[in-house]
């Protein structure tokens, strides 16, 4: 089976996590400063991953408490619909609510600085948009 690759979608970095072949695990797996130019993130993204072996991708998609789409999901929506059309490889937007937030936490507490904590937390959200992807996909 082919894996599933997280991306937690920002205006200045995009977070990614992948899923480990049998789609059930998610990694954190870096990030791609984000210049509006979606040619060089998937430059990047290949550096970091083989595209060969992603069978779909996974965009956190942002919306508001209520459920309801921010100026931020159409961004993310415009990422995802640019990066299926260079990619040619399916984009699935799964909602991302608290997901920033819950990775501030889970770095908090593994009492990393807050430096640290800023150049990891985008990647922690990828992991965990992708994990509760992979977890609903299980139901």
């Amino acid at each position: 089976m082919k894996k599933i690759v997280g991306i937690d979608f920002g205006l200045r970095r995009i977070g990614i996590a992948i899923s480990d072949e049998q789609q059930k695990l998610s990694f954190p797996k870096g990030n791609i400063n984000f210049n509006k130019d979606i040619d060089k993130v998937i430059l990047e993204l290949k550096v970091l991953i083989n595209l060969d072996d992603v069978e779909h991708f996974v965009v956190g998609l942002p919306l508001s408490q209520r459920g309801n789409e921010t100026p931020m999901s159409l961004n993310a929506k415009e990422f995802a619909k640019n990066l299926e059309k260079i990619t040619g490889i399916k984009v699935e937007l799964f909602d991302e609510r608290l997901t920033s937030k819950f990775a501030h936490n889970l770095l908090k507490e593994s009492n990393m600085n807050r430096k640290k904590r800023a150049k990891h937390v985008d990647q922690v959200a990828a992991y965990i948009i992708l994990q509760n992807f992979l977890d609903c996909k299980l139901l």
